[in-house]
């Protein structure tokens, strides 16, 4: 029986909101020595908080993320509408789960992942930073977030973020697998 709303992905999309949260918050330990623009730092840890709970989690993690970047964007966006925040972080999942979804399909990776190599990981993370970055500054422009002439060095940085982001959260992931497996066996 196939059920529309699952009480797991419930609780597995309420996790995902609280760590994506909580890693923005940790992020923001960082923020005297990596924000480049407002919006837009060198080194985002939640950008690969986002990755794996996206590649692990799919849909349930899609939800939990949406949420949690509608709610974070109205601290950070207080003079924008309410809408830009629902813009925000459309982009921001679009952008991953195309990444992860183009990856996946195209190396035929399988459900449960064992097939999943680390050199996936980094080809979604390069995928997803460089279209976030670009896609995530166009609507920052369309907003009036970002002006035309910093559209480019913008992106860039953002894309730059997100992938130090990405390869911090990836490489910490590593370490406790390999960690975890020493452990049990």
């Amino acid at each position: 029986m196939n059920k529309f709303l699952d009480i797991g992905d419930v609780l597995v999309a309420i996790g995902i909101f609280l760590l994506f949260v909580a890693s923005y918050s940790l992020n923001e330990l960082f923020d005297p020595y990596t924000i480049y623009a407002p919006g837009v730092s060198l080194l985002f840890i939640p950008a690969g908080v986002k990755l794996l709970a996206i590649l692990v989690a799919r849909g349930p993690a899609i939800f939990g993320l949406f949420f949690a970047s509608v709610y974070l964007s109205m601290g950070l966006w207080t003079q924008l509408g309410y809408l830009s925040f629902y813009y925000f972080a459309l982009i921001s999942i679009l952008t991953y789960s195309i990444a992860v979804y183009l990856v996946i399909g195209y190396f035929k990776i399988s459900n449960t992942l064992l097939n999943l190599r680390y050199r996936h990981i980094v080809l979604m993370a390069l995928i997803a930073c460089l279209l976030n970055g670009c896609m995530h500054n166009v609507v920052y422009m369309w907003q009036g977030v970002t002006s035309h002439e910093d559209l480019w060095s913008k992106s860039l940085a953002m894309s730059l973020g997100d992938f130090m982001g990405c390869f911090v959260v990836v490489s910490i992931f590593k370490i406790f697998l390999k960690s975890y497996s020493k452990f049990f066996k």
